[in-house]
C-alpha cells in the first residue's frame, strides 16, 4: 500500500489504519509520506496560519503515533521512519521559483488568464504557510514503511 500526503486529512486515523491491515495480504507492505505534527505546537503561529489557510481539516499525529499504531497491529517497523522535511521544503521552493520563471514568461507573451493566477495565487499563499510550519519545526514530513510477516 503506498501513500502521499493522505493520513494528515484522516480524522478516524485508528479506524483507518484498521482498515488498511485488515485488507493487508500476508508479506505485504505499507509505505506512506505524510505531514506530521512536529515538535513544535498547534499553538506555533506558523502552524495555526497553515492550518486555517487549508480546503480540508488537517489531523496530525506524531511519527510515533504511527509507528505505535502499526506496531500494534502487527506490522514489523523494518526502516526507521526517514525524515524528509529539508527535501520536501526543497522541492517546494524550486517548484515555485520554476512556476514563477514560467507565469512571468506568460504574462509577458499576454497569455495569462486571470482566473489562473487568481487560483495560482492562492496555492502560493497555501505552500507559502505550509513551507513556513515546516521551517518552523511544529510540521515535519516523513516517510513510514511497515511490513506484515
Amino acid at each position: 500500500m503506498f501513500a502521499f500526503d493522505t493520513f494528515c486529512r484522516v480524522e478516524d486515523k485508528n479506524a483507518f489504519i484498521d482498515a488498511i491491515v485488515a485488507s493487508l495480504k500476508p508479506k505485504a507492505q505499507v509505505i506512506f509520506r505524510d505531514l506530521v505534527a512536529g515538535e513544535g505546537t498547534d499553538s506555533d503561529d506558523a502552524m495555526k496560519q497553515w492550518k486555517n489557510i487549508e480546503s480540508q481539516p488537517v489531523h496530525l499525529w506524531t511519527v510515533d503515533e504511527y509507528t505505535d499504531a502499526l506496531t500494534s497491529r502487527g506490522l514489523s517497523i523494518g526502516l526507521s521512519p526517514l525524515d524528509l522535511t529539508d527535501d520536501y521544503c526543497e522541492r517546494v521552493i524550486n517548484g515555485w521559483w520554476k512556476a514563477q520563471r514560467q507565469l512571468i514568461d506568460l504574462k509577458r507573451a499576454g497569455g495569462a488568464d486571470p482566473n489562473l493566477l487568481k487560483a495560482l495565487g492562492r496555492e502560493v499563499e497555501l505552500w507559502t504557510l505550509r513551507t513556513k510550519a515546516l521551517q518552523s519545526g511544529a510540521l515535519a514530513v516523513y516517510r513510514v514503511y511497515g511490513d506484515r510477516k
